[in-house]
């Protein structure tokens, strides 16, 4: 009877820790986020895609950018984290 209700009992913490294990990013997707003058990264209120949705015909200088990370702010806002991913600035213009 002790072995059947260890059974049991592990079955139900393993069926209980992955029901509230938080689902993981994909590590190779580049999420972009749209740059200010200087550079750096801008908040958005949709979800970060992960094709580059923005465009800035006439800027001379790097509109748009990836980030491999994220995160959501207090105001349901987003914002990227961490540092530009290398050769995914979206240059337009001249």
């Amino acid at each position: 009877m002790k072995k059947i209700g260890f059974g049991i009992l592990a079955v139900a913490l393993a069926v209980a820790g992955s029901a509230f294990t938080a689902p993981k990013k994909d590590l190779n997707n580049v999420y972009y986020f749209p740059l200010n003058n200087l550079g750096q990264p801008q908040s958005i209120s949709t979800l970060p895609q992960t094709e580059n949705p923005f465009s800035c015909p006439g800027r001379a200088t790097p509109c748009s950018a990836g980030y491999a990370t994220y995160v959501q702010n207090p105001d349901n806002s987003y914002s990227a984290t961490g540092t530009m991913v290398s050769g995914t600035e979206e240059y337009v213009g001249d």
